[in-house]
């Protein structure tokens, strides 16, 4: 049975000598208009680390959102699989053996990028018709999931001290000296606060544990 299966599986994909029978043709949008392309983003909170810059993954370091382009959800895409050779019933046999593991990766591991983030995987809509009189080479019309939902973020105020750090702006925390908290005046909208003044800001903390100072304003305490 082994064996059958590591044949089978040679005639389909090749091997470094030859190539395999089995032709995985390029997916195409199933309208006739151009799929819908949305806005995403990645927002990596700890760039210098990332980079290799810093040590740690400190929460004094600020967020730079990355933004990137993806396929709307709930396109429709069309997967063919094509055969070298004659089509006899042997060749169509594994022929529909190439289409199920096709159709199998789809729904199962993903295509292409960031599967581990959702994206990539398919849903099947229908298995379409071949024209008459043509092989059946068309597989299934498939659907990508819906866009992954990022954690909601919780808000809490608090009361610190701001301090300086090579020009760097950070809050220090009056009630738990060891939270920091990096502040960038440009993208809230203020001027610089001076050395050690005291002020209740605002932060915003998902359910992963990621901290970002959100309003600043001086405090009486």
């Amino acid at each position: 049975m082994a064996r059958r299966t590591a044949d089978g599986w040679r005639e389909l994909f090749g091997t470094t000598a030859n190539a395999g029978r089995a032709v995985f043709l390029d997916a195409i949008p199933a309208a006739a208009a151009v799929p819908t392309l949305d806005l995403d983003i990645m927002n990596p909170h700890y760039p210098k680390y990332y980079q290799g810059t810093d040590t740690f993954p400190t929460d004094s370091q600020n967020p730079i959102p990355v933004y990137f382009l993806t396929v709307a959800a709930d396109t429709e895409f069309q997967f063919a699989v094509g055969w070298r050779g004659s089509l006899d019933e042997h060749a169509k046999s594994y022929r529909r053996t190439a289409q199920t593991w096709l159709r199998q990766g789809l729904l199962n591991l993903g295509a292409g990028a960031k599967t581990s983030a959702g994206y990539g995987y398919f849903v099947a809509v229908e298995t379409a018709a071949a024209p008459a009189g043509a092989p059946a080479q068309t597989a299934a019309v498939v659907s990508p999931p819906p866009t992954v939902v990022a954690p909601a973020a919780a808000r809490s105020t608090r009361h610190g001290r701001v301090k300086y750090d090579q020009g760097r702006a950070m809050i220090h925390d009056l009630d738990d000296p060891q939270l920091r908290s990096r502040v960038d005046w440009k993208k809230l909208g203020m001027d610089n606060l001076p050395d050690r003044t005291t002020v209740e800001y605002v932060t915003e903390e998902t359910a992963d544990g990621r901290r970002t100072v959100v309003s600043v304003r001086k405090s009486v305490r």
